[in-house]
């Protein structure tokens, strides 16, 4: 004990009845000793745990979707049909509810190897055998409070590329190409879906990998884009309220038998160029979804990136980013409480006229007087009602924020002027739609 302090005060004259620092080193040793073993630091190589359970996850999908594929190109229809039963029921739904360990600490003894051990571990030990060095990475998963960021890059991804390719398989299939709904299926079911869950393996990561891509909010970008569709919309709306209006205005003895083939043949181009538009929606917003996942990307490379490259690619980024700001700008320079009145009269008159004419197309088809091939019956509901749901959303936002916009507006300053606005309004579009609906009745044989 003696010689003890008498090394220590040789070792710190100053303080010759404490430990040193050095003597707190020698103490931690075998705690920096078993360091040694732990998995790498945050500031190396990050990559996600392979466990059986995450490995089923990856197999079982390409398995069956290739299966599937390959027994419906053999013009087979039990085995693709039973295929499908067993992968979307049974196995969705041992692996759904299985996941739900994946994300607790302590698991229970008898699975807990299923999702813990790590199976890349017996590919290092090959690697090992053979003399080749593993590569070192940390693989501990990020552990700690949510940060209640829904509406990221990655979930948008996800979400987006599950809706664009079911719409083109039911597209395909709805048209007769069953050949081509089999490869888009095994497309999305094989390919694209094993990419993206392996991507998503990396959006628990311990190291700040990707943080834009993966913890970005990205909830007023959604809302934003929701107020400009919504808008977008219902001027669009306002140009089809136009044309109706001259075809309201008619005398109803004017309308005779042999204007019905003009009018029927009216329907048809109106629903080519619905179908043609929701393809130009889809394309355009493939490329949002590329433009957004480049940036996210950009972003992220951070100092990776030369000053000079990243400086003129997030200035190129702006620029493209502002142009329809700056097109669309000289539009909404008016007063607040007249753009949001503006904005709920426009919403009703959109909900209104669009639910007629979907209503009314779907009703024209189901009595046969748009003559269009029975294989497309299918598609035509289908696309109507999925025109439906589209517009409808955006209309139930932009209502909502003209609903708010008003009420303030009829709080503050001109409270009759803007009920008698509303009432007036609702009168001549009840006139207008009585208007409607009596022109477009069949008359009588």
């Amino acid at each position: 004990m003696d010689s003890n302090k008498h090394h220590a005060s040789q070792l710190s004259p100053h303080d010759p009845g404490g430990p040193s620092s050095i003597e707190m080193v020698n103490l931690n040793a075998p705690e920096l000793a078993e360091a040694d073993n732990s998995p790498e630091p945050s500031s190396s190589a990050w990559h996600p745990r392979i466990t059986p359970y995450r490995l089923v996850n990856l197999l079982v999908p390409i398995c069956i979707g290739t299966a599937k594929a390959a027994a419906s190109q053999r013009g087979s229809s039990t085995v693709p049909t039973t295929l499908e039963w067993v992968s979307g029921v049974v196995v969705f739904l041992v692996l759904f509810h299985a996941g739900s360990y994946e994300a607790k600490v302590h698991i229970p003894l008898f699975i807990a190897w299923a999702f813990k051990k790590d199976c890349m571990g017996l590919v290092w030990e090959l690697f090992r055998f053979l003399s080749i060095p593993p590569p070192k990475y940390n693989f501990e998963e990020y552990i700690g409070p949510n940060t209640g960021h829904i509406v990221t890059s990655y979930r948008l991804l996800v979400s987006s590329t599950v809706m664009f390719f079911g719409f083109i398989k039911a597209t395909l299939t709805y048209s007769g190409s069953s050949t081509g709904a089999t490869w888009v299926e095994w497309t999305l079911g094989v390919v694209i879906t094993s990419v993206l869950y392996f991507i998503g393996l990396y959006e628990n990561n311990s190291s700040g990998l990707w943080p834009t891509f993966f913890g970005k909010n990205r909830a007023d970008a959604v809302r934003s884009g929701l107020k400009g569709t919504s808008k977008a919309l219902i001027i669009g709306t306002s140009l089809v309220l136009m044309a109706l209006m001259i075809f309201i205005k008619r005398p109803k003895d004017a309308l005779t038998e042999a204007d019905l083939p003009v009018l029927l043949g009216g329907y048809n181009h109106a629903i080519n160029f619905i179908v043609e538009g929701i393809f130009v929606c889809f394309f355009l917003l493939g490329l949002v979804i590329l433009f957004a996942g480049l940036r996210s990307v950009v972003e992220d490379l951070g100092d990776r990136i030369p000053q000079s490259i990243r400086s003129r690619s997030e200035h190129a980024f702006q620029t493209v980013s502002n142009i329809p700001l700056r097109l669309v700008r000289p539009l909404l320079g008016f007063a607040h409480t007249m753009r949001h009145t503006i904005t709920l009269l426009g919403s009703i008159a959109f909900f209104a006229i669009w639910a007629s004419v979907v209503v009314g197309v779907m009703y024209r088809i189901s009595i046969n007087d748009i003559k269009v091939p029975s294989r497309w019956n299918p598609f035509m509901y289908f696309s109507m009602c999925f025109l439906g749901l589209v517009l409808l959303v955006p209309w139930v936002f932009g209502f909502w924020w003209a609903i708010r916009g008003v009420g303030s507006a009829l709080r503050h300053s001109l409270p009759v002027l803007a009920i008698q606005l509303v009432l007036t309004s609702l009168m001549q579009f009840n006139y207008a739609f009585g208007e409607l609906r009596d022109s477009l009745q069949v008359p009588p044989v």
